[in-house]
C-alpha cells in the first residue's frame, strides 16, 4: 500500500503545542483524500517532539474508512471488558 502524508493546517497553540490537520493520499486507489487526521505534538527543549494525540477528522470527501474504528472510552472500555 503507497500511501503519502500531506500537512494541510498548521497551528502553534499558546502552550507551544502544535496541531497539525494531515491529509492522506492513496496512490493505489487514487484516492486524493483517504483519510483526514488531526495530530498534536509538543516540541521538546531537545529538538524532539512528543506525541499527545492523534483523531480522524470524519469528512464527507474521506475515503470509506471501514477498517477504521474510534477508541473506546474508559466507561465504554469498563461496559465492555470489565470482569465486574
Amino acid at each position: 500500500m503507497k500511501r503519502k502524508l500531506f500537512i494541510t493546517l498548521y497551528e502553534k497553540l499558546q502552550d507551544g503545542t502544535l496541531k497539525l490537520t494531515i491529509e492522506a493520499v492513496w496512490e493505489i486507489r487514487m484516492l486524493d483524500q483517504a483519510i483526514t487526521s488531526e495530530l498534536m505534538i509538543k516540541p521538546m527543549e531537545d529538538g524532539s517532539f512528543q506525541y499527545l494525540s492523534n483523531k480522524v477528522i470524519k469528512s464527507d470527501q474521506n475515503a470509506n474508512a471501514g477498517w477504521y474504528m474510534p477508541r473506546l472510552t474508559e466507561e465504554e472500555w469498563e461496559e465492555n471488558y470489565s470482569n465486574n
